[in-house]
């Protein structure tokens, strides 16, 4: 393993993330003399993020995006991939050269009151970073700490004040002020707003919109919501069951969706329009094992479009549309590409 934090920089124009077969297997607890068996979480995923891009990956719950996120940030080792960040390949990495990694790569978490440390001050909870990774101290350190809080807007006498004493949206700036604190490039939003009320919803997606224009920021942002996808991403890939079938920008996401699961997700979801026409796809049974998967197309058991090939023959990655490029894994999508 190497101990060099990598190669200098490299052209704005190169991606800032890339994933290559991306595979993360859990092993099941086995009973005794069995073999264990392992959860498919992720299984072979590969895609790129380019500089300021912000990347949504939704799919249902169970689907493998969390753990895309956690694995891509080394917060769980893989089981077998590549992930190099700004052309440093992270799992050729020793724990030390990793460390000094860190703080351009950062993650926000689902639950903000989860997250933070009830007996840390917030100005304490945004220090930490700082003090952990020598970047600042003394008064220098207050006033990062004042400065990062006044940019998520909360007022300075927020340092003083503890977590509980704080709402949901409150507690997610605080967590934001702390991801920014090392001053990231990168950030991995873990569902950031799924646990806040509409409103608040709003207001933090306005604040990371606003961050990543101001700061030049790179978002993944997972989330089961493709009304927020809609309002903050790039593009989108649609997970299911460990893999990605779908990649595309979130105009043609939203206008012209190529594999059946994708129109299932967007025919359920609920519009603002209150005479617009709700007609939902109706997806047979719950989501399949992650440890036995099905063979074929993984989505065959409850796609209402499955035909002949689909329970057998693993599909192909079909490029659609070359410019900008939409992939589909689907045999339906044999036709259009």
């Amino acid at each position: 393993m190497s101990d060099a934090p990598g190669p200098a920089p490299r052209a704005e124009s190169a991606p800032l993330v890339e994933v290559e077969h991306l595979v993360k297997h859990f092993p099941t607890r086995g009973g005794w003399g069995k073999n264990r068996e392992v959860v498919r979480a992720v299984d072979g995923v590969s895609f790129t993020i380019r500089r300021g891009e912000t990347l949504g990956l939704v799919g249902e719950s169970g689907s493998g995006k969390t753990t895309v996120g956690r694995t891509l940030l080394r917060l769980i080792e893989p089981t077998s991939g590549r992930v190099r960040f700004d052309g440093v390949e992270l799992g050729s990495l020793t724990s030390g050269a990793l460390r000094r990694l860190r703080p351009r790569m950062q993650i926000i978490f689902q639950d903000p009151y989860a997250s933070l440390n009830p007996r840390l001050s917030v100005g304490e909870a945004i220090a930490e970073p700082l003090r952990v990774h020598g970047l600042a101290r003394g008064p220098e350190l207050e006033r990062n700490v004042v400065s990062l809080l006044d940019r998520v807007g909360l007022p300075s006498s927020a340092r003083d004040r503890y977590p509980h004493e704080f709402s949901g949206g409150q507690r997610q700036r605080i967590c934001i002020a702390r991801a920014l604190s090392v001053k990231p490039s990168f950030i991995v939003c873990d569902e950031a707003v799924s646990a806040l009320d509409l409103s608040i919803q709003a207001q933090v997606l306005n604040l990371l919109r606003d961050l990543s224009d101001d700061l030049g920021l790179t978002y993944l942002f997972i989330t089961h919501n493709l009304n927020v996808l809609r309002s903050i991403a790039d593009r989108v890939l649609v997970m299911y069951l460990g893999q990605v079938v779908e990649s595309a920008t979130v105009e043609q996401l939203f206008s012209a969706p190529g594999h059946p699961y994708t129109r299932a997700l967007l025919s359920a979801n609920p519009s603002p329009d209150p005479l617009a026409a709700f007609d939902p796809v109706s997806l047979e049974g719950e989501i399949p094992s992650a440890v036995h998967p099905p063979s074929g197309c993984r989505f065959h058991t409850r796609c209402p479009e499955v035909f002949e090939p689909c329970p057998t023959i693993i599909p192909s990655n079909h490029l659609v549309n070359r410019e900008p490029p939409h992939r589909v894994l689907c045999h339906l999508a044999e036709d259009a590409a």
